[in-house]
């Protein structure tokens, strides 16, 4: 189910995990129907380890425990995401789909020994060996630089305009240079 359906990414989403939209659960009557030790909701289990990527079935909300996210606790984790596939999420927002495609852990770690090899030293050509060289544009000389307090001059026009309600001089506009 997990795999053929496609997933929403919530709003409440966080550093800690990307909580997940989609269609409800129905769990076997074996999780059901357990000892207490397990937990009283039908995706607890004994406490175990997260690793980085799990996606964790807390209830009917998947989560995708991100770096930030907790390491271990008691809650289902049938798949884990890649690595290699940490950049996509750091480009969801929410609303965004996903939609998940299961591969082997050895497909996992040839995509993130391709992404480290595509993101090496080695793979980067620097400018000189190109003889890519960009025009350099001539600096500007400033003679002088003029601060401006925004705040402080927010409060002196508001001070103005008390001023001028209490005087009586409502529609008149006054125009004050410094």
């Amino acid at each position: 189910m997990f795999l053929s359906s496609d997933w929403k990414l919530q709003s409440k989403s966080d550093r800690t995990g990307y909580r997940l939209e989609g269609p409800k659960w129905s769990f076997a009557e074996k999780a059901t129907n357990k000892g207490l030790e397990h937990g009283t909701f039908p995706s607890n289990i004994i406490e175990q380890g997260y690793p980085t990527g799990a996606i964790n079935l807390a209830g009917q909300t998947p989560i995708i425990l991100v770096n930030d996210g907790p390491s271990m606790g008691g809650y289902i984790v049938p798949y884990t995401v890649p690595s290699a596939s940490f950049w996509k999420l750091g480009q969801a927002k929410p609303g965004d789909s996903f939609n998940f495609v299961e591969i082997s852990v050895e497909k996992s770690q040839t995509l993130r020994s391709e992404q480290s090899a595509m993101c090496s030293e080695v793979s980067l050509i620097s400018s000189k060996e190109e003889n890519i060289l960009i025009a350099e544009k001539p600096a500007k000389k400033i003679d002088h630089i003029k601060i401006v307090d925004f705040d402080k001059e927010k409060m002196n026009e508001k001070i103005r305009n008390k001023m001028i309600e209490k005087k009586g001089m409502k529609n008149i506009k006054v125009r004050f240079f410094n």
